[in-house]
């Protein structure tokens, strides 16, 4: 049983001063950044046309700092329907800090916090929501 906190903890936080791992006080260390791959198809939900990443239906995106979103527009249902990331969900302003296009692949290599939305170029209500902590 634990009966009391290491001494080395600053302004009480969670992780020790050098951010060491330590599993008997339960910490955890940062996560690492990674690549998130999607398959990118759009079909008719009755509604009108809408995004499918990996057959979930204008899924979140949950990303932190540093992670790396590719987005794969190969299959022919992407035909007319670019997809591009924006600061607005109303597509005023396109994002184009670390977003590349290359063919039928966007890829965003996330350098900062907030919240983006991938959403298709030449129609409204298609797309969705990526935040990054």
């Amino acid at each position: 049983k634990i009966t009391s906190k290491p001494g080395n903890f600053k302004n009480n936080s969670a992780m020790p001063p050098d951010n060491s791992y330590d599993p008997k006080w339960g910490t955890c260390p940062p996560r690492s950044v990674t690549t998130l791959n999607y398959t990118v198809t759009v079909a008719n939900t009755g509604y009108g046309n809408k995004y499918y990443l990996n057959g979930n239906e204008q899924q979140s995106i949950d990303v932190i700092v540093g992670d790396t979103i590719v987005f794969d527009q190969s299959d022919s249902t992407n035909t007319g329907h670019p997809l591009r990331v924006y600061t607005d969900e109303a597509r005023t302003t396109e994002y184009t800090t670390g977003v590349t296009v290359d063919g039928t692949t966007i890829t965003f290599v996330v350098s900062e916090s907030g919240t983006f939305y991938y959403q298709c170029q030449a129609h409204a209500g298609m797309g969705g929501i990526i935040t990054v902590s």
